[in-house]
């Protein structure tokens, strides 16, 4: 093959890979820009949305209106006592919308009253506290559908509670919050954030989770779908009270309880978040109050009887 034979086929790759990504269809193409206006979509759910990466946007909601307690302990708001949004584009304007509002008792009825009139599914609506009080629920939602229209609909649900709608959570990456949250960190595995006064991991799946009824894949960045979280609050003298959620299969449930079981952490409950999701997954509650480190080495017992998303922190 001579020199002008080469130079020739050369120029027509080049060409072709011009083409290929003014189309979209070359791999190393950056992904198109959205087509949904996610400002408008804030707008209408009264609250500026964060970008979490892979597409995922999330507005939280703290229940700081409310004094709970559990166990003796009163809780930040940060523990697991926040309302969490998620939305991702799946289709033509059209997103997932999924994730937990957090609900008083009399809030339960006219909430689920005014997201069926939204459209908006309901998927579980448990608890993750033991001897609270108040008492508290979890409702877990679903949508496919024009997402500043699930935006409203939401919306209108959380005007029927006592949520305040404009504050937000607070990160605060140089507090004290009284145990050594880098050695916690070499003990997980992970690096954890300091979120008001709580230290928090949110640890990957470490597979493909689909929600069937998109054929969307749910990225981690859906933390109440597609991740585990752990929460860490001080109490006092080095303790700390934790709380959370480990995400795992059916086969992985037993295991998990032990590990927990064993390390004086306590199982305080076992359920599905959502309907549709392959494989099928359950998220395992939990709630300690002892030794800092302590709690870190029995969950982290208890992660190693998981599939788990690649470490972060080296672990």
């Amino acid at each position: 093959m001579n020199r002008r034979t080469l130079l020739l086929m050369g120029l027509v790759s080049g060409l072709l890979i011009i083409a290929l990504v003014g189309l979209g269809v070359w791999s190393g193409l950056k992904p198109q820009s959205s087509s949904v206006d996610w400002t408008a979509v804030g707008d209408a759910l009264g609250k500026d949305l964060e970008s979490k990466g892979n597409g995922v946007y999330e507005a939280t909601f703290p229940r700081s209106d409310l004094q709970v307690t559990s166990q003796n302990v009163k809780l930040d708001p940060s523990l697991d006592l926040g309302t969490e949004i998620y939305f991702q584009e799946v289709d033509n304007g059209m997103a997932m919308m999924m994730g937990e509002v957090v609900l008083t008792e009399d809030e339960v009825d006219p909430v689920i009253t005014q997201l069926e009139q939204g459209g908006i599914e309901m998927t579980a609506l448990h608890k993750h506290m033991r001897d609270e009080s108040p008492r508290i629920w979890w409702l877990h939602v679903h949508s496919h559908a024009d997402p500043t229209q699930a935006a409203k609909a939401l919306r209108s649900a959380l005007d029927k509670t006592g949520t305040p709608l404009r504050e937000s959570a607070e990160e605060s990456a140089s507090k004290n919050l009284g145990f050594d949250t880098h050695q916690l960190d070499q003990i997980m595995g992970y690096q954890g954030q300091t979120e008001g006064g709580v230290y928090k991991y949110i640890i990957p799946y470490g597979g493909t989770i689909v929600d069937t009824s998109t054929a969307a894949t749910i990225p981690p960045e859906m933390e109440a779908a597609g991740s585990s979280a752990l929460f860490f609050q001080p109490t006092s003298g080095g303790k700390a009270a934790t709380n959370g959620e480990l995400l795992m299969t059916a086969d992985e449930i037993n295991p998990v309880a032990q590990a927990l079981r064993d390390n004086d952490i306590q199982v305080v409950s076992v359920h599905n978040h959502l309907i549709d999701e392959e494989p099928r997954l359950f998220f395992m509650h939990f709630w300690g109050n002892d030794d800092a480190q302590k709690l870190g080495q029995g969950l982290r017992a208890a992660l190693d009887q998981m599939s788990v998303g690649k470490s972060s922190a080296g672990g």
